[in-house]
């Protein structure tokens, strides 16, 4: 008959003296709930992010049930409360991980979302158009994209006091072009807003008024459908270019409003716009008809722009 030594003993007997070890347990159940929380987590920062609801339809008409079903990214205090409750109470969350994941989330979801916008704009939708359509989604999509920068805020309703010191400024000259273009809202044409995507750049919000910006290399490497990082050289050094050469633009991207608005006009390489066209005629119709009529005639011009901005 085989003799059991002590070390036989006391391996046959571990499994049983492992299932009373409660904090051992503890520490493994403990461990997978951390797991499974940020698995979940994740799941739901990328499921947020990707696909945005499609908000075209393919014959280039806005799809009003498809928007108002969409739903704008969620408030990270909200997903953070998830999270939380999911963790286990003797762990906790790394902020500085929670906060990478979901501003990348967010980066991806506010990217196509601006692209969506951009389409529509592209199938000769208005920005009024837009902003009527988004406004009906219940899920607070249109004020999303407000906070977010996506699509500029509504010009404020027209000031009459400035409409009639702005043609009285036109009308007294082309030199006054320069200020007038800080009184009169601006909204770049789709044309310039083509212009400017194509050669690198992109219209922001900033502040209330629409502004100038670099694409960053992920939009670059979107709208060029580029596969590897190193093709983003070609675009960047023609940007830079077009930067080195472009007085306008390079005072646009320090945020100076008049070359701002400049370049939202008309473009990258203006020709002779509608401002200082009115204004040259309004010169020159001063001289015989006084100035009164100069800034009726110009302002009344002027204005048309501008309603029309908002058609």
């Amino acid at each position: 008959m085989a003799q059991l030594n002590l070390r036989d003993l006391m391996a046959g007997s571990a499994p049983i003296v492992d299932a009373f070890d409660l904090k051992g347990g503890q520490e493994i159940l403990d461990n997978e709930g951390q797991s499974q929380a940020n698995i979940n987590f994740s799941k739901r920062v990328m499921t947020e992010a990707l696909p945005l609801t499609r908000m075209l339809s393919a014959d280039g008409e806005l799809d009003l049930t498809a928007i108002k079903k969409a739903k704008p990214f969620s408030d990270s205090y909200d997903i953070w409360d998830d999270l939380q409750s999911q963790m286990p109470a003797n762990r906790h969350i790394d902020p500085v991980a929670f906060q990478q994941q979901v501003e990348m989330g967010q980066s991806l979801f506010d990217r196509n979302y601006a692209n969506q916008i951009a389409q529509m704009q592209e199938s000769g939708k208005s920005m009024k158009e837009i902003r009527n359509a988004l406004k009906q989604n219940e899920e607070g999509l249109y004020d999303y994209a407000m906070q977010r920068g996506i699509i500029p805020r509504e010009p404020e309703g027209w000031d009459w006091g400035n409409y009639a010191r702005t043609g009285a400024m036109i009308g007294a000259g082309y030199a006054a072009e320069k200020g007038v273009r800080n009184l009169i809202p601006s909204k770049a044409p789709l044309s310039v807003q083509r212009e400017l995507r194509q050669k690198g750049f992109k219209i922001v919000n900033k502040n209330g008024r629409p502004s100038i910006q670099r694409m960053t290399d992920m939009e670059i490497a979107n709208r060029d459908k580029l596969a590897e990082w190193d093709e983003l050289k070609k675009p960047k050094a023609q940007r830079r270019n077009i930067i080195n050469k472009n007085k306008n633009l390079n005072k646009a991207l320090q945020g100076q409003r008049g070359p701002t608005n400049k370049i939202l006009e008309k473009g990258l390489n203006p020709k002779t716009g509608r401002l200082a066209k009115l204004a040259a005629r309004a010169s020159k119709f001063a001289k015989g008809k006084g100035m009164i009529g100069a800034t009726v005639g110009v302002g009344a011009g002027l204005l048309a722009d501008y309603l029309m901005q908002e058609k």
